[in-house]
């Protein structure tokens, strides 16, 4: 028995899609059966036909090919023939046997004319009972479907797309990340590729949200028509930011597609969110190049949970191993403490950790300095001194300390601002310095206090006293006494010495005047169990003869100041002495310029040298040819030795009447000539100036004009001519060595030819 079934569809929807498909289905089958024995197996030998609407036909885009597939019973999918034109799709099929079988078609689009691109755009699945006679099956609007074909994974279905004019297929495909980042380094990577053929390069960038946290390794990411499906490998890198801040998560984005094909352009693909994982962190307290003492505690605090099992010490510092506790996380911090004490000197902590999660910190390494011993202090003013009630109380420590540590008790402290005033005198901040608030009152005061050094060492506890000393100084005497509006007298060497009440301060004395200025500037010295209480001026060289002004400030160790000191003088003579033009001399003694009287020059006619005793002048040396023969001051030297015929060369030395003095010789031979003639001058002359002892630096000629003498039966005597005066021409040698006809001499400074002689 042969039967046919039909299908038709018109006027029915294709699922909820927004077009219609018009598909009447009728399915013809010719089953021929055999004898009434037979098992029920039945051929179909004609075709199936389904008939495509125009809607359908009209929504495929030109650039592919519909495709109808039947399979039954689960079975190989059988290709329809599909005439768009004729506006269907059929089959024939081979025999089937009768009972139920399932029927499944679905209409199949090939994009891009692509075999690799075929994308489903709806199917329908239903049972036909087939049976002796005649079998048929109803397709209906709402058995189709068309959700769920999403080839392109963007949640829009496949025939949806085509609607709305976008690729089904187009899409770059982004691989799940391979994990997380972290800040030692640790990376992750994903790739990209795309869902079909281009028609041209797809480019995309790709960025990270957050480079502090994780960076790529390529930027950017271009798909040619050759390589469109090959995967291109993004690797995302952490990055440590040297911060304790955690885990953080960022982004790796993708840019839209940039593309001339329109089914990539703009198309953006999905952004991956990953982690990057903290580092381990470390910070350590005290910090690295700290001072420490003998038991100070270290602590290390961790970023995150650490592994207790997988810490590693190491260094100088020889520590008890340290112990673990929880302030954040479980196990983050680490207490360590010297087994016994840390040693002195330079020392060094290393240490190493693991993350919970295997992260490792690294070696991290802190240098210390360990001063294990004990600060010592001293003050200033030192205790037992007398202070001042405006003075300033230091105490200087041996070390740098801790500020906080400081406490102090006692008088200075109750009566002090409660400020101390920190400075540095060797190292930082060993000094502090305590004021009073107003003044220090009269009186003994303590001072009681402790503090600790930068180490942790403690001070022991230390006190001083102090006595306030707010009493002026006086003066227990002025020698000589100048004290205004007296005025003390003073000769020119003598001392002036002030004794005060107390001892004073050195440098605080202020002094001037004309005493002060020929002053050797003073001498302290002590006496009375003080120290520095007298002050003694003397003249630099000697006091001047004239009045004298000495102005003094000055104050005592403690600050007190003494009133202004006024001291007036008078210089005179010392005893024995006379004021000669300003300078105090002894006319009685052996000053040869003021000799018995003030101006008294010792000297004198023809005298080379004189001196003065008891007040007294004497002739030491005369000239050269002359002689004090009377011993007497007065004429000086007033024989001439060179032509005295009563003392010729010397004193008591007489010519006789034939012979005459020449040049200091008793001689007869100048009278050899007749009576009459004149033969020699009487007069000597200075010539020039003595060049040394021997020689005459006068070269010149000089004429004289002299009173011959002639000779006579009785020798020499005044000439009696009718000529009684000639002239003499005196010529010394050119090298000095004569004078005229003579001999010269050097005495007194001057070269003396001695006589003028009349040839």
């Amino acid at each position: 028995m042969n039967v046919l079934i039909y299908n038709d569809l018109k006027n029915s929807y294709l699922s909820h899609i927004s077009f219609r498909i018009l598909i009447l289905f009728f399915l013809s089958m010719l089953l021929s059966c055999g004898s009434d024995s037979d098992t029920g197996n039945s051929e179909l030998n004609d075709k199936v036909g389904v008939s495509l609407p125009q809607n359908l036909k009209m929504a495929l885009p030109a650039n592919g090919q519909l495709n109808a597939y039947l399979s039954l019973d689960g079975g190989q999918r059988q290709a329809m023939n599909v005439n768009v034109s004729d506006n269907n799709a059929n089959i024939s099929l081979g025999g089937l046997a009768t009972g139920s079988h399932k029927v499944k078609i679905e209409f199949e689009f090939v994009y891009n004319n692509n075999p690799a691109n075929p994308i489903t755009l709806a199917s329908v699945t239903r049972t036909l009972a087939l049976g002796a006679g005649s079998n048929s099956l109803s397709i209906g609007k709402d058995d189709y479907t068309t959700s769920g074909f999403d080839w392109d994974g963007d949640g829009i279905d496949n025939l949806q797309e085509l609607i709305d004019g976008t690729s089904p297929i187009a899409r770059v495909v982004v691989s799940t990340i391979s994990g997380n980042t972290s800040e030692d380094g640790g990376s992750a990577s994903f790739s990209l590729v795309l869902s079909s053929l281009p028609a041209a390069n797809v480019d995309l960038s790709v960025q990270s949200t957050n480079q502090n946290e994780g960076d790529v390794d390529i930027s950017q990411v271009t798909f040619t028509p050759a390589n469109w499906n090959m995967p291109q490998v993004i690797t995302v890198t952490g990055v440590n930011d040297n911060l304790n801040d955690g885990d953080v998560v960022y982004q790796i984005t993708l840019s839209a597609a940039v593309s001339t094909d329109a089914d990539y352009s703009n198309y953006k693909p999905a952004d991956i969110t990953l982690t990057n994982i903290d580092n381990p962190t470390a910070s350590v307290l005290p910090v690295d190049s700290s001072l420490l003492n003998g038991a100070s505690l270290i602590v290390i605090f961790f970023g995150r949970e650490m592994d207790p099992v997988l810490l590693t010490l190491s260094g100088s510092m020889n520590s008890d191993g340290g112990v673990w506790s929880s302030v954040s996380v479980i196990n983050d911090t680490l207490s360590i403490k010297p087994k016994t004490r840390w040693a002195e000197g330079a020392q060094t902590l290393s240490f190493n950790a693991f993350s919970i999660d295997g992260v490792e910190l690294g070696v991290q390494t802190i240098n210390y300095t360990v001063d294990d011993s004990a600060p010592t202090v001293t003050f200033n003013p030192a205790s037992g001194a007398a202070i001042q009630n405006k003075t300033p109380v230091a105490i200087i420590f041996s070390d740098s300390m801790q500020k906080s540590s400081f406490l102090a008790s006692g008088d200075i402290w109750n009566e002090s601002d409660q400020t101390v005033i920190w400075s540095s005198q060797v190292v930082a901040d060993d000094t502090a310095t305590l004021n009073p608030a107003s003044s220090w009152k009269d009186g003994s005061k303590s001072l009681v206090l402790s503090a600790n050094d930068l180490a942790g060492n403690a001070l022991v506890t230390q006190s001083a006293s102090y006595t306030v000393d707010t009493t002026i100084p006086g003066i227990v005497s002025i020698t000589p006494n100048g004290l205004s509006p007296a005025v003390g007298v003073l000769s020119t060497g003598t001392s002036v010495k002030i004794e005060f009440t107390k001892s004073m301060s050195v440098t605080s004395l202020k002094a001037s005047g004309s005493l002060w200025n020929e002053s050797d500037q003073g001498l302290w010295s002590s006496s009375k169990g003080e120290n520095n209480n007298i002050l003694t001026l003397s003249p630099a060289k000697l006091w001047s003869l004239s009045a004298k002004t000495l102005t003094l400030d000055v104050s005592d160790i403690n600050a007190n100041k003494l009133a202004t000191l006024t001291l007036n003088y008078s210089v005179g003579c010392p005893v024995g002495t006379k004021n000669c033009s300003g300078a105090c001399i002894n006319i009685n003694g052996s000053d040869a310029n003021n000799c018995g009287a003030c101006g008294t020059v010792c000297g004198g006619s023809n005298v080379a040298g004189a001196s003065c005793s008891a007040g007294t002048c004497s002739i030491d040396l005369c000239s050269s040819g002359f002689d004090d023969c009377n011993s007497n001051y007065a004429d000086g030297c007033e024989v001439n030795l060179t032509n005295d015929d009563n003392n010729c060369k010397s004193c008591g030395n007489i010519c006789n009447d034939v012979n005459a003095c020449t040049i200091g010789t008793c001689s007869a031979s100048q009278c050899s000539a007749a009576p009459s003639d004149s033969l020699c001058g009487a007069d000597s002359v200075v010539l020039g100036a003595c060049a040394g002892s021997t020689t005459c630096s006068y070269t010149g000629t000089q004429t004289r004009t002299v009173t011959p003498k002639i000779c006579t039966a009785n020798g020499c005597a005044n000439g009696t001519s009718s000529s009684t005066t000639v002239s003499c021409v005196i010529k010394p040698n050119p090298d000095g060595s004569s004078c005229g006809a003579f001999g010269y001499t050097c005495g007194g400074g001057s070269c003396l030819c001695p006589t003028c002689v009349i040839q």
